[in-house]
């Protein structure tokens, strides 16, 4: 929207500040893995989304895009193993991620 409005695409544009209201910082350890815990064990978010923190919070996939590229290509099987592949070597996927 800013870019808009600078380049007078949208000179009359408005709309409200929002005040972010999430976390400012890093989490601390425990933090973390109370997160970690809660996106392994509680169903209230999409499958998906809690990959996805997962990923973020136990593989340290600090880029959000690194993520949203991830295909079903990147998961392997090795036998009864599941494996993500985030890089050049595959990672075991400890359970309960492990269907």
């Amino acid at each position: 929207m800013r870019w808009a409005v600078t380049h007078r695409h949208a000179h009359n544009l408005t709309a409200p500040a929002t005040r972010w209201a999430g976390p400012s910082g890093p989490h601390d350890e425990d933090r973390r893995w109370d997160v970690a815990r809660r996106l392994l064990h509680e169903d209230a978010a999409p499958t998906a989304d809690r990959v996805a923190g997962l990923l973020l919070l136990l593989y340290a996939q600090q880029h959000v895009n690194t993520i949203r590229r991830l295909t079903v290509d990147h998961v392997q099987r090795d036998g009864d193993t599941p494996k993500i592949l985030l890089g050049d070597r595959p990672i075991v996927l400890p359970a309960p991620l492990d269907p």
